[in-house]
């Protein structure tokens, strides 16, 4: 903690995709790989073509299914069916899983101040886990708790309050950071904490709870935790 600091929270909960990672370079990635990879019958002409098709704006909230629909439409044939195609994103998209330099220095530098910090995320067990390893995040944070292990999605609050109690702090003491507005700030909200909405230069357009803090890089949550 920088001297003359007063820490305002003493304990920090990310979300990991599109918070701690940058998920849209990692369907980049494993675009790339299926584009190397796949059989090449209706392949798109060239890679950036098929790239091109296939960016995901900041104001989309596309779901993983989605995205594997929308390069079915562009590539016919890449995958038989969607259900193949996510079982081998579940797979790949691991290995295309990484933090920037900034947000890996962030969560060691909490980690040296002696910050409780833990991972929230929503997904499934296996793949969720491997991408949290591969990123090098799990030996930064003292939890990470994964919602189909858990047997709850954010918003649950169930959620939420385990990941407190592995971290050993209280929803008052705590701040949630993440992207999603219902199933991160919402959840998070909805039972005390206060929260940093991860905006990707989007804005805010619910009127029944808003974000305490907005921010437009994971880097910007530095100060608001004393470090």
């Amino acid at each position: 903690m920088k001297p003359g600091n007063i820490r305002p929270y003493r304990a920090v909960l990310f979300d990991f995709d599109d918070t701690l990672i940058d998920t849209r370079e990692a369907l980049t990635r494993v675009s790339e790989h299926w584009y190397a990879t796949r059989p090449r019958e209706n392949r798109p002409p060239t890679e950036e073509e098929f790239i091109a098709g296939l960016q995901v704006t900041n104001s989309e909230q596309l779901s993983l299914r989605d995205f594997y629909v929308r390069m079915l439409e562009i590539w016919p044939g890449c995958f038989p069916s969607v259900e193949a195609a996510l079982e081998a994103h579940s797979v790949a998209v691991p290995d295309c899983v990484s933090v920037d330099r900034g947000t890996e220095v962030m969560l060691r530098d909490l980690k040296v101040a002696g910050v409780p910090v833990g991972v929230v995320t929503n997904g499934p067990t296996e793949m969720q886990w491997a991408k949290v390893r591969n990123a090098g995040v799990a030996d930064l944070v003292r939890a990470v708790v994964v919602s189909e292990e858990f047997g709850a999605n954010k918003p649950d609050p169930a959620i939420f309050h385990h990941a407190l109690s592995l971290i050993g702090a209280s929803p008052a003491e705590t701040l949630f950071v993440g992207d999603n507005t219902v199933a991160d700030i919402g959840g998070a909200s909805g039972i005390g904490m206060r929260t940093a909405w991860m905006s990707h230069g989007r804005s805010w357009v619910i009127d029944s709870y808003s974000p305490d803090h907005v921010v437009d890089d994971v880097w910007d949550v530095r100060p608001l935790l004393g470090i």
